[in-house]
């Protein structure tokens, strides 16, 4: 075992006393996140199934320390988001590390494929022309509200072709978070109550401009998907720094599930709608064209939502980890690295323990 430096081998001739403050300052932050790494353990813990290599570390610390840096400049702009400093490590505004632009075209691009394939799939190409067809048949029978019906939902399909990718490339995506505290049984069902009266009135409106048949049926199932959805959403509110969570990832996972959950929910019920109102071939076919409707609903739910953080944050950070930038679990990295003394959490958001390491790694990494 090595013996202790004594204080003349610490210090050196050609150093006056604040030259070896310094040296020894940079000594010591060099070889901190070695130390931390080498004090805590990963393997078999619920951080990772494999050890975190110093190196390893020290390079994802490295680029969370200059994304910080550039959070510090790009924070002084007027369109900055709400968090944003050179201090608070906040999950949703991390995506840039992956690269400026590609996450946010992979998220606008994802949102409106699926969006496309959702169309396709509640009405396929090889009826347009039937539809088309029977729209002019409508018009020329003077049956207007048929034919007013079948072209606000056109009109409102290039709506969502337009608001969808839109919302998917808005900058600074904010994910929505839940309160913390439990919200009572009573108040859901109230959410979920109002949600169904509001579906069963726009079912039966739409059903006298469409037809009373596909009316009484769609109104009752859309009702009961807008008022789960309604209920799965109860009382959520955009992220702000001081929220109350209990992880500061915590906010962008609860986006995701919501996010797709809602889409979920209502993609089947819609297919499901359609099936039973004859829309589709049967029974078979609603279970079918729900199932699949559902599915690439719930996608579209959380891929084009106006609140994607959790989306954007998914692109960037597999991006940010296909380039070594940061680890692929990046959650249980953040969870580890404070455990390990090298960051803490700061409400919503991750710090760095020592704001000295920060500075020394921007300056030297």
């Amino acid at each position: 075992q090595p013996a202790a430096p004594t204080s003349s081998s610490l210090l050196h001739r050609s150093e006056d006393a604040t030259q070896t403050v310094e040296r020894l300052r940079h000594d010591l932050l060099e070889n901190f996140i070695t130390a931390a790494t080498a004090l805590t353990p990963t393997t078999g813990s619920r951080f990772t199934q494999r050890p975190y290599n110093a190196r390893q570390v020290e390079k994802w610390l490295a680029q969370l320390a200059h994304h910080l840096h550039w959070q510090e400049k790009e924070g002084r702009s007027p369109d900055a988001p709400s968090g944003m400093s050179g201090v608070n490590l906040a999950p949703h505004l991390l995506w840039p590390i992956g690269g400026h632009l590609l996450p946010r075209l992979l998220h606008t691009f994802a949102a409106t494929t699926l969006l496309i394939i959702l169309f396709m799939l509640l009405v396929p190409p090889n009826t347009w022309a039937d539809n088309i067809r029977h729209w002019v048949w409508l018009l020329s029978d003077r049956q207007w509200a048929p034919a007013t019906g079948l072209a606000l939902i056109v009109l409102l399909c290039g709506y969502e072709l337009y608001a969808l990718p839109s919302y998917a490339w808005t900058k600074w995506p904010t994910p929505n978070i839940s309160p913390p505290e439990k919200i009572p049984i009573r108040n859901r069902m109230t959410s979920i109550t109002f949600g169904l009266a509001i579906g069963l009135v726009v079912g039966l409106v739409g059903g006298l401009a469409i037809g009373l048949v596909v009316g009484l049926v769609v109104g009752p199932v859309g009702g009961l998907a807008i008022g789960l959805a309604a209920g799965l959403g109860y009382e959520r509110r955009s992220w702000e720094p001081r929220a109350e969570v209990t992880s500061p990832h915590r906010a962008v996972h609860s986006d995701l599930a919501v996010g797709f959950a809602v889409g979920l929910t209502v993609g089947l019920a819609g297919g499901l709608a359609g099936g039973l109102a004859g829309l589709t071939s049967g029974l078979a076919g609603a279970f079918a064209v729900g199932i699949a409707a559902g599915l690439v609903f719930g996608l579209v739910g959380g891929f084009g939502s106006s609140h994607g953080g959790g989306v954007r944050y998914m692109f960037g950070v597999a991006l940010a980890a296909m380039h070594g930038r940061l680890p692929w679990r990046f959650a249980a990295f953040c969870q580890w690295a404070c455990v390990a003394g090298l960051l803490r959490v700061a409400g919503a958001s991750y710090q760095f323990r020592h704001r000295e390491l920060q500075e020394w790694l921007i300056i030297n990494r």
